[in-house]
């Protein structure tokens, strides 16, 4: 309960208007999850996101107070009452301090780099059967999330039990500031190497601040299995009790031992060991050792309060797991689901293969199915941490499926340390992954989803459920997540959203139209148009495809060294001395040159190895191939390469996307001509393939044994002539933030040149990409944005780095709104054809043209 008293008390806030109520039932930081009674307090985050401007709705919804910096403007404040602070967050903490001061409330923080979260649960579980507790409900980092999470205190609490933690920002001595401890538990600092990767763990320096804020008379818990927490923590108070495990060394010094350690899908048991008290055949209703190395921190804290070890164990009959953390859930098929989809470190994923090793009977299957881990440090150190568990993985599943980038490179080193290309699966959407999963799932499986926050498993564990209608509330995230309203979690102030699921039913759509009898292969040249060549390809060959097909040898390799180990063609020109490289990564390329085949089968001999190559014919496209003409001259020299596979022929349609579609038929008709001779000839082909995007869509007659997708796969259309159906959805959508709004006067200059200048006084925000961000600036520029679901025009000459456009007519715009570039926002969309038309060119170059530089997001 929040006092209004207690608030203006503490930083001597001012009203605006007239106070309307004088207590509230908790803090609310998020407009979309207003309850009402609560007391909304508008933030500003560190993107630019700016909860004033959502106080309006905040009040809709029932907020029956505000806090802000500033008095709203243009809000209707009669049903709530306002109060100003001149720094939202530092009158959040000073309040914080008061109120555990004025109610005396004893404080137990719980600092450690993991298992936070479930120690406060046991700890408020063993606690609360004597007395009155209070624990913080959600987990929210820093001092501002702290002093957040007290909002529900009250004057009967007689402990607060707390996760204490600097957040992103480092700030953790003012957490401290906000809430010291008088008994402090301390988790976990770095239990593994691997957690070492990228300097000194953040948690050990927490570790120390914690122990020199302790009181003397102050109790510590720790955990005697950290080399660090034992390090730091036996000789800082007398009032302390260290806690273990027997399947670790120093375990035996511990004051509170649990040996005879066994694990079970719904429990662990163990026996017990404190002075020489002695407890057999204990039992918690958790899984794996981190959760009984939560219960044991629990136990420990009820010892300092003189609560017995009996007493203890029979208040954590009752404790669950929290969603994600290692929670049993009911899955498909009568599967076993453990969703530990909450967040991931290499640590906390050995300790979780650990549970699944002892899960296994010889009658389960063992499913892994990881996303990434995102660490410390820069790309090369994450994934040294990544490989280093592969032989753990390959030890303990039968089958790992990985999603992301950084957990392929687990998948492929459990790979080379046997695992089978069938029990080592990489893709790239949450819809893959469990698809790919449930496809081979049998009863009795048990199936481990596990990965860090942004890697966001848990929309995995959401299609690995019996009955996600009734068992998805168990699943982590199903509120807004802090990080998400005050940040876009990114780093970055321009990017774009990639929908895999988007271009998995583009590529099944696409399959459907061709039939079961014709290949697909999916073009991925040029980043895949931009979208991002592997998680596209991974997707595409996931959902129908059986082919890749790329402009050159880079980007095959790129593919290749991705783990991709399907079919992949090179259309383009390949020069001979790339011929090493070919034959070493196992690719198919275009041949229409007599000296380029000679040359590709003289290496293939040197390797004792042979070249997959597609003879390219131009029909009249006038760029690379053969004439049809030459095409059985060429045939009869190919006879005396013994190293070359002819795997294929194809020709290139140049008017496929036109209404008119007699030069089309012309092309083919001579390509069938062409056919038709070579086949009298005796020759075969695999694969003959004519179609692009457009052909597939529009001229069945091209399809022959394989179509050549791109534009389409991205749910774009060939032309307006030939349009994408309508059941192919755009995959990329565009964005970026407002960095600043400007109300300039009439006669206004905006950008270089004076090219335009404020009709009337106009509000101008600044958007922080330009011409360098591959947002055109001339001939022509885009024309239009979206802000707030409505469209604002680009005014004034397109920066290397910046842009500007007029907001005049869109109410409420502010530093951090979200701005669509291409795509969807509210009622309206942007599409990458619009665009086109404006900069007079083809949706091909708007998309692929985005620089990789600009961040993808999955």
């Amino acid at each position: 309960m929040i006092f209004l008293d207690d608030l203006r008390l503490t930083f001597g806030g001012q009203l605006f208007g007239e106070v309307t109520a004088d207590r509230f039932t908790d803090f609310c930081y998020d407009w979309r999850s207003v309850q009402p009674g609560q007391l909304y307090v508008a933030l500003r985050g560190s993107s630019g996101l700016d909860g004033h401007a959502y106080i309006a709705e905040a009040i809709n919804r029932g907020a029956a107070g505000v806090m802000c910096s500033q008095p709203p403007s243009g809000v209707d404040v009669s049903r709530a009452t306002v109060l100003i602070a001149p720094d939202v967050a530092e009158a959040l903490g000073a309040w914080a301090r008061h109120v555990l001061a004025k109610y005396n409330t004893t404080i137990i923080g719980i600092v450690g780099a993991t298992g936070k979260s479930q120690t406060k649960e046991t700890v408020a579980a063993v606690l609360g059967a004597r007395y009155s507790v209070y624990k913080t409900p959600y987990t929210f980092e820093g001092p501002l999330g702290l002093a957040l999470g007290l909002g529900g205190l009250s004057p009967d609490h007689q402990i607060a039990v707390l996760e204490l933690s600097g957040g992103r920002a480092g700030k953790f001595e003012d957490a401290l500031a906000v809430a010291s401890p008088h008994v402090l538990v301390l988790t976990n600092t770095l239990l593994s190497p691997v957690d070492a990767v990228g300097g000194p763990d953040h948690a050990v320096v927490e570790v120390r601040q914690a122990l020199a804020a302790l009181p003397s008379n102050g109790g510590l818990v720790l955990n005697y299995d950290d080399d660090e927490v034992r390090q730091l923590g036996l000789n800082a108070t007398e009032n302390t009790i260290a806690y273990g495990l027997d399947i670790s060394g120093p375990g035996f010094g511990a004051d509170l031992l649990a040996y005879n350690i066994r694990l079970f899908p719904d429990r662990v048991t163990f026996d017990l060991r404190r002075e020489t008290e002695r407890l057999s055949e204990c039992w918690i209703p958790l899984l794996g050792h981190p959760q009984l190395y939560a219960a044991l921190a629990g136990l420990g804290v009820g010892a300092l309060f003189q609560m017995s070890l009996g007493d203890g164990l029979n208040a954590l009959s009752n404790v669950r797991p929290l969603p994600g953390r290692l929670s049993l859930l009911p899955g498909a098929n009568q599967s076993l689901l453990i969703d530990d989809s909450f967040d991931a470190s290499p640590v906390s994923l050995v300790a979780a293969l650990d549970l699944l090793a002892a899960l296994g009977d010889g009658q389960r299957r063992r499913i892994l199915v990881l996303g990434d881990m995102l660490l410390p440090g820069d790309a090369a150190d994450a994934e040294i941490a990544h490989r280093a568990i592969g032989g753990r993985i390959c030890e303990v599943c039968d089958l790992v499926v990985t999603r992301g980038r950084l957990a392929a490179v687990a998948g492929r080193a459990a790979m080379r340390m046997g695992m089978s290309s069938h029990q080592a699966r990489m893709v790239y959407s949450h819809s893959d992954a469990a698809r790919i999963v449930r496809e081979s799932l049998m009863p009795g499986d048990v199936v481990l989803v596990t990965g860090s926050k942004r890697a966001a498993m848990e929309r995995v564990s959401e299609q690995l459920l019996a009955d996600p209608y009734a068992h998805s509330v168990h699943l982590p995230r199903r509120m807004p997540d802090w990080v998400d309203v005050l940040d876009t979690g990114t780093g970055v102030t321009s990017w774009v959203e990639v929908d895999l699921d988007a271009a998995a039913n583009n590529v099944r759509q696409l399959k459907a139209r061709i039939g079961p009898d014709v290949t697909l292969a999916g073009v991925v040249k040029s980043n895949a148009y931009g979208h991002g060549a592997v998680e596209i390809a991974s997707t595409a060959i996931s959902n129908g495809a059986r082919v890749l097909c790329v402009d050159n040898l880079a980007e095959a390799v790129v593919l290749r060294e991705a783990g991709l180990d399907v079919p992949v063609i090179i259309l383009t020109y390949t020069p001979a001395w790339a011929a090493y490289e070919v034959i070493h990564h196992d690719l198919a390329v275009s041949v229409y040159d007599a000296d380029l085949a000679r040359e590709f089968n003289r290496v293939a001999a040197e390797l004792d190895r042979t070249v997959r190559i597609h003879v390219k014919v131009d029909t009249g496209m006038g760029r690379l191939g053969l004439l049809p003409e030459e095409a059985p001259g060429f045939f009869r020299q190919l006879t005396k390469y013994d190293r070359l596979q002819v795997e294929g022929i194809f020709t290139h349609l140049s008017t496929a996307d036109e209404a008119d579609e007699m030069y089309a038929r012309e092309q083919l008709r001579r390509f069938n001509v062409m056919l038709d001779g070579l086949r009298a000839a005796g020759i075969r082909f695999r694969y003959v393939h004519a179609a692009n995007s457009a052909a597939t869509l529009a001229l069945p007659e091209s399809h022959y044994d394989m179509v050549r997708v791109g534009l389409a796969l991205y749910g774009l259309s060939p032309s307006e002539e030939v349009p994408a159906p309508p059941e192919l959805q755009p995959v990329l959508t565009w964005k970026t933030r407002v960095a600043q709004v400007k109300a300039l006067p009439p006669g206004s200059p905006v950008g270089y040149g004076n090219t335009y200048q404020t009709a009337g006084t106009e509000q101008i925000a600044v958007l922080p990409l330009g011409y360098a961000d591959g947002f055109r600036r001339a001939p022509r520029n885009w024309g239009e944005v979206l802000v707030h679901g409505q469209r604002a025009p680009v005014v004034g000459r397109v920066s290397m780095g910046l842009t500007t456009i007029n907001v005049t007519q869109i109410p409420n715009v502010q530093i951090g709104d979200e701005v669509v570039l291409i795509g969807r926002q509210g009622d309206d969309q942007i599409t990458a054809d619009e665009v086109a038309r404006r900069l007079d060119t083809i949706n091909y170059e708007v998309v692929s043209t985005i620089p990789p530089h600009i961040p993808r997001l999955i």
